[in-house]
């Protein structure tokens, strides 16, 4: 079953922003001094922004987005993502993004939205599903305000459908879990897209933080004719 990712509106959000961060908390070790992930994100730590052009094209398929991780070269999620320890107690990866059907004849920019997530326990979702019902009945998605829980209620609440997510708490048929970090970036904007020995768009060593237990890495991707595509995958 293809993953989706659903967003739903700020009124609901602003009222429940305060329920959905939830902490978590685990032990950490320190790296060596010299770790720092500025040095090898793949854009410095930097955002590189702006709008993203108009373009046409003849197929109107999605895009096809793979996902993995790594600091130098793409690695598939069957590896255990290495997690690395920062100093002052967080921890963080490097995660990589392959777009296999660009259309690079047409543009050569695409936006870039990848986050990090983690798990909620059913007790956790349903609460705030609940809180959601009685806050703002009339900004919840119609199927949520019906009573089936199939869309978020709030950012940063996702609900990711999918099946290959073992392990994660469910609620109905979806994954309950919350954004832990995100970044959203124009590739092609500074610098010219990267691209694989296949033509596939590669962006490879993005930094964010990872939450301490089970995580999820999420990314979307959009370019200049409107089409779309996502992928996750959990470690």
């Amino acid at each position: 079953m293809a993953t989706t990712l659903i967003r739903t509106n700020s009124r609901t959000r602003a009222a429940l922003v305060a329920l959905a961060a939830l902490p978590t908390f685990g032990f950490f070790s320190c790296p060596p001094k010299d770790d720092d992930p500025c040095e090898i994100d793949a854009f410095g730590c930097r955002d590189p922004s702006g709008e993203l052009p108009s373009a046409t094209c003849e197929d109107m398929s999605p895009l096809t987005v793979e996902v993995g991780w790594g600091e130098r070269a793409f690695t598939g999620f069957e590896t255990p993502l290495e997690i690395h320890y920062g100093l002052q107690g967080g921890q963080h990866g490097f995660f990589a993004i392959r777009v296999t059907n660009a259309a690079l004849d047409r543009y050569d920019q695409l936006r870039l939205t990848i986050s990090t997530v983690a798990p909620l326990s059913v007790d956790e979702c349903a609460a705030i599903v609940d809180t959601a019902r009685r806050v703002d009945p009339a900004g919840m998605p119609d199927d949520l305000r019906e009573g089936t829980p199939d869309l978020s209620p709030a950012e940063p609440m996702y609900f990711a459908y999918g099946d290959g997510i073992d392990g994660f708490p469910t609620f109905g048929p979806s994954r309950c879990v919350s954004r832990y970090d995100s970044r959203s970036v124009i590739l092609g904007s500074d610098e010219a897209l990267t691209l694989g020995d296949d033509g596939a768009v590669e962006v490879i060593g993005v930094f964010l933080q990872v939450p301490y237990e089970d995580g999820m890495f999420v990314a979307e991707v959009e370019d200049p004719c409107g089409r779309t595509g996502l992928a996750a995958e959990a470690w």
